[in-house]
């Protein structure tokens, strides 16, 4: 019997997401009431059950599905790509919630640093919002890991020519990796995983 590993990657969602973001502003009418943070749109609904639909077709008692998110690339400011970044957390939710998720994978790249003479503060400030956006997809316990990415782990202000690294690790740890799982729970899961697979 094959043995299947689903990869239900969330940044497709980002991305769908993110396109489906009205940016024009609209000159007549009175303005909608704003919907709360946590209302998840009907499409969105739509999308998590369409995928969830797809990965239960495919689970069976040998998958270990995994679902994952990258390259939030979160900016202090930008309106469109919050907006964009919490419908997909709520998709991500709505799709754990659908279908058994053996553990969730955030991949990096939470943030967007690198254009050089960086504020420290702004790069904290989007750090926060950017775990509270996986907080709000992953929860803040359970079987997950959160990875770092490039402009996470080498979050850099330019200086006279000279690249210096934003955040310590400490700073780096309360961001994300105090959300991993113990080393208990990563070798649990891994002889889970190697029994489906053996």
């Amino acid at each position: 019997m094959r043995k299947i590993v689903y990869f239900c990657l969330a940044l497709l969602l980002v991305g769908l997401f993110g396109c489906s973001v009205n940016t024009g502003q609209s000159k007549a009418g009175p303005k909608p009431a704003a919907a709360s943070d946590d209302t998840v749109p009907a499409y969105v609904k739509a999308e998590a059950k369409r995928v969830s639909g797809l990965v239960r077709a495919a689970q069976n008692p040998h998958t270990f599905t995994i679902i994952g998110v990258s390259d939030l690339h979160y900016l202090k400011g930008n309106a469109q790509i919050g907006r964009a970044l919490n419908e997909m957390a709520l998709g991500v939710k709505e799709i754990s919630s659908q279908v058994p998720v053996e553990y969730k994978i955030a991949f990096g790249d939470y943030i967007y640093r690198g254009k050089g003479c960086e504020n420290y503060r702004d790069g904290v400030e989007e750090m926060q919002a950017a775990t509270g956006i996986l907080n709000k997809a992953f929860g803040q316990s359970g079987n997950q890991i959160r990875l770092t990415g490039n402009h996470d782990a080498n979050a850099m202000e330019l200086d006279k020519g000279e690249l210096k690294q934003f955040f310590t690790m400490h700073d780096l740890y309360g961001f994300f990796g105090k959300y991993n799982g113990n080393r208990s729970e990563e070798r649990r899961v891994g002889k889970e995983c190697r029994s489906r697979w053996s």
